[in-house]
């Protein structure tokens, strides 16, 4: 089972309650989307930091403390502070990448998406996925 390209389990965090959520060099691509160098789930003293690996562009998971004084709050998602970490999905693509990780916030479906792209995180809603109906 693939947890994160590094190995890092993300099971390690389920159930926890999300207390703020971080981005290192926040900034918005030609195209509108917000993206960032890092990215941090704090949940009380533990940490879940997604970054990229700048030689493979792949998803890395550490719970590294380093720097965060160096991260500001993500605005658009203090929805999801107070609420339990769900469930997380790894993606693989078709060349064996690990390049992108979804998250749910006290729910089943994937709420947010990180891909990396041109050594950067680029954040995704998924909120308003439907299901596909019997006809």
């Amino acid at each position: 089972m693939i947890l994160s390209s590094n190995g890092f389990d993300l099971r390690e965090f389920n159930g926890a309650v999300v207390s703020e959520i971080w981005g290192l060099n926040e900034r918005v691509a030609s195209d509108g989307t917000i993206i960032f160098d890092e990215f941090i789930i704090r949940f009380g003293e533990s940490h879940l930091r997604i970054s990229v690996d700048l030689n493979r562009d792949e998803i890395l998971v550490s719970s590294k403390t380093e720097h965060v004084e160096k991260f500001a709050a993500i605005e658009s998602l203090s929805y999801c502070v107070g609420k339990e970490f769900g469930w997380s999905w790894v993606a693989v693509n078709s060349n064996g990448y690990v390049d992108c990780v979804m998250f749910s916030f006290s729910v089943l479906s994937p709420e947010i998406c990180l891909v990396a792209e041109s050594s950067a995180l680029n954040l995704y809603y998924l909120s308003n996925l439907k299901p596909v109906l019997a006809s």
